[in-house]
Order: structure tokens, then C-alpha cells, then sequence
């Protein structure tokens, strides 16, 4: 498992810098705040895929701007925690230099983030706009499921999910949780390009209208027959061969259907 480590510093400031983590690390949690709202999205993926989630923080009218942050980010055990980055509206900060300080790093049970966009305290983030502040990767697990993720308390000493306004206050956000939902692949049969379960010569026909009659294409997996993970003239003439020539039968998975990881897409798959 790779896991990756933003740690922004300025040499000038280290003291400041010191100054946002004891932040992070000794919050006063207390009622949400409908002021603030981090939230996470959910995504769905095959097993083993790589994802990715986004970490917004909205900042509602009215409300005081946002001098730093911090909060725990947790996951289900099954996935694997790939790493984390600043979004982009984190990244444009400062003339594009990013927030002067901003840590990402794993802990126990999922990872931690702590950001001071500026040691001067002049760049802020400002009411009434949403902003996409990180975005995290994980490698799915195998198991079909949905589990959720989870803002909360994490790290030692204990990061909180904590906003800290130019109000000097410190405040607990609105928590939205997002998801990681693992979806079984579709299954198909290589070959069967118009879905109905067989290889026949209503296949190269449905692969060519795709191709040159802009034909609804319903398993562009399936047209794929010689599974080179492209759709192009070769594969309707490889079923043409296969039927009509003795030609070599389609890619696996052929004849029987079997979850295969989808490269084209596969609206309409023939078995479950």
C-alpha cells in the first residue's frame, strides 16, 4: 500500500505553523454548526478499483469567513486508503502556491487533514460558496457492499473536525458522510454485441450500425470481440470470421457468460 503525504510549511513561519496543529489537536467540539458543512460524495466502483471522493466545504451566506480547518476522515477496513490531495480551489490559494500550511496523513481507521491557508491570516475562504477543498483515493475491496465515510474524531492526540472563523471562533461543522459502494461487473459474453445472450450474425450487424449508423451499441464490452478493450472494423469482421470462416472464437469470456471489468461499457448485458 502507498499512502501519500502533502506537507506544505513556509521556512519563515515555522511557529505559525505549530500554531495550526495545536489547533487541530485541542478543539472544543460542540453543537453542529448549519453554517459550515464538509461533505463527502459517494462513488461507486468494481472491486479493486480505484476511486475517487470529493471533500467539499460549504460555507453558507452570511456566515464568517474560514481561516483553517481540520477533521478526521474515516473508511470501512475492507477498502484501502491510497492517498489524499488538495482540491483545487485549496491548490489556486496564494497566487497557485496552495494554503501555507496543509497536512494529509494517514492514521488509524483513515486520515487526517489540518490547513492554514495563510500565516498572515489575509486569505480566507468566504461565505456563500461550496468549495472542493480535497480529494481522497481508495482502492475498493472485493466484497459486494456500501459502507459509509465518516468525518469524526481520529489521530493521537485527537484531530475533531473543527472550522475556525474570522469570527476568532472555533467552530464544529455540519457533517455529511459519504459512501464506497462496491458493485459486482457486469457479466457478459464476448461476441454478443446486441445483448440477447447468443453470437450470431445480428452481432457484427449491431457492432457496424454502432460504428457507422450511430447504433445504440447496448454492450460495447460485448462488441469487443477480440477484447483488446477498443470497439473498431476489426471486431464485427472477427465475429464474421468466427461464424462464417472457422476463425477463432471471441475473447473470453466465451461462450458462457462471466463478471468481466468493464473498458467500453455495457448497457444491456445479456445474464446476470
Amino acid at each position: 500500500m502507498v499512502t501519500r503525504i502533502e506537507f506544505h510549511r513556509s521556512i519563515q513561519n515555522r511557529a505559525l505553523a505549530g500554531v495550526v496543529v495545536v489547533l487541530c489537536l485541542t478543539s472544543i467540539v460542540g453543537a453542529q454548526s448549519a453554517d459550515y458543512i464538509f461533505a463527502a460524495t459517494h462513488v461507486t466502483g468494481g472491486p479493486g478499483a480505484i476511486v475517487s471522493v470529493d471533500i467539499t466545504l460549504e460555507v453558507a451566506s452570511g456566515a464568517s469567513s474560514v481561516q483553517a480547518y481540520s477533521f478526521g476522515f474515516g473508511h470501512d477496513p475492507e477498502h484501502i486508503f491510497v492517498g489524499a490531495t488538495e482540491g483545487p480551489d485549496l491548490i489556486a490559494m496564494n497566487g497557485g502556491s496552495g494554503p501555507d500550511y496543509s497536512m494529509m496523513v494517514a492514521a488509524p481507521g483513515g486520515w487526517i487533514a489540518g490547513v492554514l491557508f495563510d500565516f498572515d491570516l489575509a486569505v480566507t475562504i468566504s461565505a456563500g460558496n461550496t468549495y472542493l477543498v480535497h480529494i481522497a483515493e481508495y482502492q475498493l475491496g472485493t466484497t459486494t457492499s456500501t459502507s459509509s465515510l465518516e468525518f469524526l474524531t481520529l489521530g493521537s492526540p485527537a484531530i475533531d473536525p473543527l472550522i475556525v472563523s474570522t469570527a476568532d471562533q472555533e467552530v464544529t461543522p455540519t457533517l455529511a458522510a459519504g459512501s464506497l459502494t462496491v458493485s459486482p461487473f457486469p457479466s457478459i459474453v464476448r461476441g454478443d454485441c446486441d445483448g440477447n445472450g447468443a453470437v450470431q450474425i445480428t452481432d457484427p450487424i449491431a457492432a457496424l450500425e454502432y460504428l457507422f449508423l450511430s447504433g445504440a451499441g447496448p454492450c460495447l464490452d460485448g462488441c469487443d470481440a477480440n477484447g483488446n478493450g477498443a470497439l473498431i472494423i476489426a471486431d464485427p469482421i472477427y465475429i464474421l470470421g468466427y461464424l462464417f470462416l472457422s476463425g477463432p472464437p471471441p475473447a473470453s469470456p466465451f461462450p458462457n457468460c462471466a463478471p468481466t471489468p468493464p473498458s467500453l461499457g455495457c448497457n444491456s448485458p445479456a445474464c446476470p
